[in-house]
C-alpha cells in the first residue's frame, strides 16, 4: 500500500505507512528507499532522506531502477558530480546495464538535470 500511495502522489499517507514499516523492520530496503525519496523533497528532512536512500542502495546495490531515480533527483538539484560518481559505482556491479550506461552518457552530455 505504501508504494502504491507513493506512485499515486499521496506522500502524506505513504510516509506514514513507510515509517510504520521501518519501525518494525529498520533495514527494509524498499521502505528506506521510498521514505528517503519522499524526505529528499523537503529541505528539513533532506539529510535523513539522503541517509535512507543511500542505506537502501547499499542494501540493494543491484537495483538499477532505484539508482536511476536517485541520480535523476541529484541531477535535478545540481549535484552532477555526486550523480556521476553514483552511476559509476553502480556500473562496477552492473557493467552491462544499458540503463545505467545511458544515464552516465546523459550525465556526461549534460542532458539530465538541466533546469530551463
Amino acid at each position: 500500500q505504501a508504494i502504491s500511495r507513493y506512485r499515486q502522489g499521496d506522500m502524506g499517507n505513504a510516509i506514514g505507512l513507510l515509517d510504520h514499516i521501518l519501525r518494525i523492520q529498520p533495514d527494509h530496503a524498499q521502505a528506506l528507499f521510498y521514505s528517503g525519496m519522499i524526505r529528499l523533497h523537503n529541505p528539513k528532512w533532506r539529510a535523513v532522506g539522503t541517509e535512507e536512500v543511500e542505506k537502501a542502495l547499499s542494501l540493494e546495490p543491484y537495483n538499477v531502477a532505484w539508482t536511476v531515480e536517485y541520480v535523476k533527483f541529484l541531477l535535478d538539484n545540481g549535484q552532477q558530480i555526486r550523480a556521476k560518481r553514483l552511476v559509476e559505482k553502480a556500473l562496477e556491479g552492473n557493467p552491462a546495464s544499458e540503463e545505467l550506461n545511458s544515464v552516465l552518457q546523459s550525465c556526461r552530455e549534460g542532458q539530465l538535470g538541466a533546469k530551463p
